[in-house]
């Protein structure tokens, strides 16, 4: 890949995107989950969040749709500004970042995560921050090769509800 990344666009999502976001949930979530969550579920569960959003604008939440031509979605950036539970400050928090599989490895995943690195700086924001599934390797290798290191682990147990 190239030192040169693609020249993109970021505008915040309309109800119009819904069918272009609704498209790219299955791209947040690794063939491989943990045994206790179902694929078709965490599916639903990010289409509803993501219809939320665009139907309520929570505040401090962002939905970006990135586009390399004017009207040529290419991708999904949700970000979020949230305080740190450990400090009170303010983090820049990637909820979802997604493009579809025809897009991969032409650098767009690092410019949309260079587009977060600037939001959080100019958000005044002290750690940008992201979950990823062990799972999924191709965006763990993304997310390293972008400088982000782990910083928790988020250990999980099914329990059994009566």
């Amino acid at each position: 890949m190239s030192d040169q990344l693609p020249n993109l666009h970021f505008r915040l999502a309309t109800e119009n995107d819904a069918s272009f976001i609704d498209a790219l949930a299955p791209r947040l979530i690794p063939e491989v989950m943990p045994s206790y969550r179902q694929r078709n579920e965490v599916i639903a569960g990010l289409r509803a969040l993501q219809q939320q959003h665009l139907r309520d604008s929570p505040p401090g939440s962002y939905l970006y749709i990135c586009e390399n031509n004017p009207g040529r979605r290419i991708g999904l950036l949700h970000l979020q500004r949230v305080r740190d539970v450990m400090t009170d400050r303010y983090n820049a928090h990637i909820l979802q970042i997604a493009l579809p599989e025809k897009y991969e490895a032409q650098g767009f995943g690092r410019a949309m995560m260079v587009f977060a690195e600037t939001w959080a700086n100019q958000h005044q924001c002290d750690l940008l921050t992201l979950n990823v599934f062990p799972g999924n390797i191709r965006a763990r290798r993304l997310y390293e090769a972008c400088g982000f290191e782990t910083d928790q682990f988020r250990l999980a147990k099914q329990t059994d509800p009566r």
